[in-house]
């Protein structure tokens, strides 16, 4: 498999620059992170308050996410992540994943920690089952069901 690179941007509206900060250090450690301040409206992939976008070079895109989604500084973002959402009440959440050709994007609605998390940990089960149909894929999390879904065509 080839080498995968990653560079991250995260864009953020509504959220305390302090909270930010805090999860934008943990993938500091690993990446070069680019800030980017969407407005609310403005982030192709609807509504969040936090969006984070993932660029992944090399490899096909389902295993290069998969294997970031295993990896110990993804851990380390969720985790961190989860505790904002829930603690500060920073509901709305959009992660992108992307390569020259595809891009994932999943979307996500909740204020408690343990379905930010189980959504997150979720995220790589989805994909093992899945092929990419389309360049663009978008899923969100249907708490009631406790599973990703995905949307055939993405409302705007």
């Amino acid at each position: 498999m080839a080498t995968i690179n990653f560079s991250v941007e995260i864009a953020t509206e509504y959220w305390n620059k302090e909270d930010y900060l805090e999860i934008e250090s943990v993938l500091n450690a690993e990446f070069n992170v680019k800030e980017k301040q969407y407005a609310r409206w403005s982030v192709e992939s609807g509504d969040p308050a936090f969006f984070a976008s993932f660029t992944l070079l090399g490899g096909p895109l389902i295993d290069s996410v998969v294997n970031f989604l295993l990896s110990k500084i993804f851990e380390k973002f969720t985790k961190k992540l989860a505790e904002k959402m829930s603690k500060k009440n920073y509901p709305h959440l959009a992660l992108s994943f992307h390569n020259q050709n595809n891009s994932l994007i999943f979307e996500l609605t909740s204020t408690d920690e343990q379905t930010i998390l189980k959504s997150l940990d979720a995220m790589k089960d989805i994909l093992k089952q899945n092929t990419l149909r389309n360049d663009k894929e978008y899923f969100f999390y249907n708490k009631d069901k406790a599973f990703w879904e995905m949307l055939i065509n993405k409302p705007t």
